[in-house]
């Protein structure tokens, strides 16, 4: 759990600081915020443990994040992407 947290933290940061992603997968964020979600409720329907709810709230919120970024930044991601590609053939 706190490998999770402690990777999705530089992540955010340094997509913040870039205006950009990336070649961060899209696919793969979006399913890391469906599948701890997915986690969120069966520790509730399972699990009557409120430390093991908060790590997965915790976790759910950064991959959230992670995944509003990638909306956010999708074109910039492009354009990132053209310009190293650019600089490649020169």
């Amino acid at each position: 759990m706190t490998g999770i947290i402690v990777s999705r933290l530089p992540q955010i940061y340094t997509n913040y600081k870039n205006g950009n992603t990336g070649n961060l997968s899209a696919l793969t964020v979006f399913m890391f915020a469906a599948g701890s979600s997915a986690r969120i409720f069966t520790t509730l329907q399972e699990v009557d443990d409120f430390n093991i709810l908060i790590g997965f709230l915790l976790s759910t919120s950064l991959n959230i994040i992670l995944a509003i970024q990638i909306i956010y930044y999708w074109n910039s991601t492009k354009v990132a992407q053209k310009k190293v590609a650019d600089k490649k053939k020169k």
